[in-house]
């Protein structure tokens, strides 16, 4: 009985790891080229998102929180970014690293983002 309960324990963290959803998370300027950070979303998260706020020149990307799952499908009806107003527009999307597109809407092509710049180490005299 011990050892069918570390099993079970075991088979449920395995599978919990093996389908926990990957987005892009960060906040970028709306003409920015540059990928934001990679990150395991917890296991409430079923979708990737983008916020593209035009009124504070800015691109928000993130895995959907709990209080983003219950009206999600009003939201979003299909992959891809809707319109919600003139100054804002949502994306999602519910695979691997899917949430990354232009201030316009559209998809990034092969080549066209640049990874995340790293800190700058420089020593303090």
């Amino acid at each position: 009985m011990y050892f069918q309960r570390k099993l079970l324990l075991l088979c449920i963290f395995v599978s919990s790891s093996v389908i926990a959803l990957r987005c892009y998370e960060g906040t970028v300027a709306l003409d920015s080229i540059d990928k934001t950070n990679e990150k395991e979303c917890g296991g409430i998260s079923t979708y990737c998102l983008q916020h593209i706020d035009k009124s504070k020149n800015v691109i928000k990307r993130s895995c959907s929180s709990f209080s983003d799952e219950h009206n999600m499908e009003e939201r979003c009806p299909m992959t891809g970014c809707h319109w919600q107003s003139s100054k804002e527009t949502f994306c999602c999307c519910q695979f691997d690293l899917c949430n990354e597109w232009k201030s316009d809407g559209t998809e990034f092509k092969a080549g066209e983002t640049r990874k995340p710049s790293a800190i700058s180490s420089k020593p303090r005299f």
